[in-house]
């Protein structure tokens, strides 16, 4: 690492004098190149802090585009800085910029398009990085070290702030919590800032250490809703296993109603709590299906005297544990052991009425396995082609906190989403956001389809932070409109 940082310093060094050279080229392509004024009055470096401390504390103005108010860039405040010099230029003179001043607005002006570019363009998040444009450019007239310096207090902030807004504070998902933080230190810099560096130095700290927490609290939100997908899908699949146990038993035979409704609803559960808590080799579960193979035996007519006398009571308790209360429990157990006593006063449609009705454990548990093949959500509604075929065997290759990019509308405005989880028996795939949010949910099927159709895609990370790649943008597009050839730029 020692190394590689050595390496790339020359070129740091040197990026202000190759960028400024570049846009020598463009102008001189462009004939555009101006002369100065004989009556012209150079803006000097107090000047020009002086009419951006200014600026600096006015409200951020909007122009329209594209149908949407939005701040306005460098290149207007380039234009309102001039107007304002003309306030300090001796009488009759027009205001001139130096040219490395001037030239150095316009990179600046790029980068904060560089920037503006790779955020919504409906995100209020513009306006947050609009207000840093002023305070940015006087650190980058003053010291132009904010082009050759990675470690630069006003390049490391506006590239923490660009990115914080980037990932956390799209307009559909930003945490209150967050925008109100991040809106405070901005202003404090539009508010307090003077020129020195120690203030952007405190607020880079105090970011750095905010962002570490609201990644942290992500990170325990992603965990909570990894585990409880893993306990949901062992549930789903206990409880298929029960309904399919359960099943097998009723064909051999037909109990009456009651018992019927006893072994597909409340004891269903009962075998499903014991496979999720104790396992399918158990002695409890093999217990569980032997008091059910009992039930059978009443409900098809053998003499209740028959049946195993400890029944009563494992059934009582297998009720109990699966939230029915006291007197339901008695109900059940009564009109299955003791069906002609008239103490009891519900009817037996009443009470299978009654179990129907009951929440059953887990809540509305989603098919899976073999149920799930009629469920729209966990099968596709046509078979996989080829190409999706092997685009699911990749998918299954994928490590967990493997980012996605899903698109939204027909503009192509895209959300990125991370695969948190995924399972290999039922396919069903778990997506948060950044914050660590439940989002989307899919199979692995319906995400191998929407991957080849280009709904959703595979987010590629880039090297380097925000800053450095639009350092490297913008070096390139200069070289290309200059006929360059476009160069690795280390920035």
């Amino acid at each position: 690492p020692g190394a590689a940082a050595s390496a790339e310093e020359p070129q740091d060094s040197q990026l202000f004098a190759s960028l400024r050279g570049l846009l020598a080229e463009r102008r001189r392509s462009l004939d555009i190149a101006p002369a100065a004024p004989a009556s012209g009055y150079m803006a000097t470096r107090d000047d020009l802090q002086s009419v951006l401390g200014a600026l600096q504390s006015s409200p951020i103005e909007t122009i329209q585009q594209n149908g949407r108010a939005v701040p306005r860039g460098i290149g207007h405040l380039k234009q309102d800085l001039l107007n304002q010099l003309r306030e300090k230029s001796p009488e009759g003179q027009t205001p001139l910029l130096a040219e490395e001043d001037s030239d150095t607005i316009d990179l600046v002006g790029m980068l904060f398009d560089y920037i503006g570019q790779n955020l919504a363009s409906h995100s209020s998040s513009r306006e947050l990085i609009a207000k840093l444009q002023v305070p940015v450019l006087r650190s980058a007239i003053s010291d132009k070290d904010f082009f050759t310096q990675r470690n630069h207090p006003a390049r490391q902030l506006l590239n923490s702030v660009a990115e914080a807004t980037q990932l956390w504070m799209s307009d559909d998902e930003a945490d209150s919590g967050m925008v109100d933080t991040m809106t405070s230190m901005v202003d404090r810099v539009t508010n307090e800032f003077d020129g020195d560096l120690s203030l952007m130095e405190k607020l880079l700290d105090d970011l750095g250490k905010y962002m570490s927490q609201v990644t942290r609290r992500a990170e325990i939100a992603e965990r909570r809703h990894i585990d409880a997908a893993k306990g949901r899908e062992r549930l789903d699949l206990s409880r298929e296993q029960a309904n399919a146990a359960i099943a097998r038993l009723l064909k051999r035979g037909k109990p009456a109603p009651m018992v019927r409704a006893v072994l597909e609803q409340a004891w269903t559960d009962v075998l499903a709590l014991t496979l999720l808590r104790q396992g399918e080799d158990s002695q409890a579960y093999r217990r569980c299906l032997a008091v059910a193979d009992q039930l059978m035996q009443i409900g098809s007519g053998s003499d209740v005297a028959k049946v195993d006398q400890t029944v009563r009571e494992e059934v009582r308790n297998g009720l109990l544990q699966v939230g029915l209360h006291g007197d339901e429990v008695e109900g059940v157990v009564g009109k299955l052991f003791d069906p002609t006593s008239v103490e009891k006063k519900t009817s037996h449609t009443e009470l299978a009425h009654a179990l129907k009705s009951k929440a059953r454990l887990g809540g509305d548990a989603a098919p899976v396995g073999k149920a799930a093949a009629e469920s729209s959500i966990d099968a596709p509604a046509t078979p996989l082609t080829a190409e999706e075929k092997e685009m699911v065997q990749r998918i299954r290759t994928l490590p967990f906190g493997t980012w996605f990019e899903f698109v939204t509308n027909q503009q192509g405005s895209v959300v990125r989403r991370k695969l948190a989880w995924f399972s290999t028996v039922t396919g069903r795939c778990l997506f948060v956001n950044q914050r660590g949010a439940r989002s989307e949910e899919k199979t692995i099927e319906q995400l191998a389809r929407d991957l080849v159709r280009g709904q959703i895609r595979l987010f590629k990370q880039e090297s380097g932070n925000l800053i450095d790649r639009a350092w490297k943008a913008i070096m390139s597009k200069l070289q290309q409109f200059s006929g360059q050839p476009s160069l690795p730029a280390s920035a």
